[in-house]
């Protein structure tokens, strides 16, 4: 297992929010959702997942830009948070936020999934 902050985040990333984000990407929006922890299943309907991820264009090249690790309260399950900018060559377009959290099994889910443009402005 890795043993620093940087390789827990990639090992993390890589074996996590990648594939997760790839299924997404490539239109699998409910199998994304019958994937993720129970607490995204609970926060938004199947249904209203789909219709908000259809109405969004592609995210694709996309960039990690920043992971921060969580534990708090200290009784809380810990959880990754990436930040991510997606779009061309010229111009970033959207800012992805993802959170994967370990659940009480050890299993490690996507618990949180935003997405926004990136110049800041809501939508």
């Amino acid at each position: 297992m890795p043993d620093t902050f940087f390789d827990r985040a990639h090992h993390h990333w890589q074996q996590h929010a990648q594939p997760w984000l790839a299924q997404l990407d490539a239109g699998h929006h409910a199998g994304c959702w019958h994937g993720a922890a129970a607490s995204l299943q609970h926060a938004i309907t199947l249904a209203d997942w789909q219709a908000a991820l259809q109405a969004l264009p592609p995210r694709q090249p996309r960039q990690r830009l920043a992971c921060q690790h969580y534990r708090q309260p200290p009784a809380a399950a810990p959880c990754w948070v990436y930040q991510c900018l997606s779009g061309n060559d010229e111009h970033a377009h959207w800012q992805e936020t993802l959170t994967l959290q370990q659940q009480a099994d050890g299993r490690w889910q996507v618990a949180g999934y935003f997405v926004r443009p990136a110049d800041g402005q809501q939508g």
